[in-house]
């Protein structure tokens, strides 16, 4: 077998070739008929997902981190709530049993009727959380412009 010297292809077993600017057409590379040697720039991260992307853009680029970092803030949002949602439903389940004189209900029937109560509400919770986020700050805002409107009202 021959020996593979620098350039050589050794798919192929022959050189490979570097082509020249003249050799381009207009069609593949433009900026090489014009006469300019010009490269663009790339701007390149790796993506939350673990996956390289690369963009030409650099604006472009900073919306795909905003983006990522608003789906993490959601994904965290998400996980709050979720947790929340576990308690609060668990916490209810049991109550309601209570109150509505579950307690003659089989031992098992209540038990795997609170588990499932807690992860359904968990699920839900973690599903409307954005929504309910800004359910929350819509109730937060109104109160506080009412409070503004009846110390103005109470004070006229």
């Amino acid at each position: 077998m021959a020996e593979l010297s620098i350039g050589d292809d050794p798919v192929t077993g022959g050189r490979t070739s570097v082509l020249s600017p003249s050799t381009h057409t207009a069609k593949e590379a433009p900026s090489q008929q014009s006469g300019k040697d010009e490269m663009g720039t790339r701007y390149g991260r790796r993506a939350s997902d673990g996956t390289y992307e690369y963009y030409d853009n650099k604006d472009i680029l900073l919306e795909a981190k905003e983006r990522d970092e608003r789906k993490a803030r959601s994904e965290a949002r998400a996980e709050a709530y979720g947790i929340f949602g576990f308690f609060a439903c668990g916490v209810l389940a049991y109550l309601g049993f209570w109150y509505f004189d579950g307690a003659d209900l089989p031992k098992w029937l209540r038990f795997s009727s609170i588990v499932a109560s807690c992860c359904l509400g968990a699920f839900i919770f973690a599903k409307l959380a954005d929504f309910l986020s800004m359910l929350i700050s819509i109730v937060f805002l109104v109160a506080i412009l009412g409070a503004i409107g009846f110390f103005v009202w109470s004070v006229v």
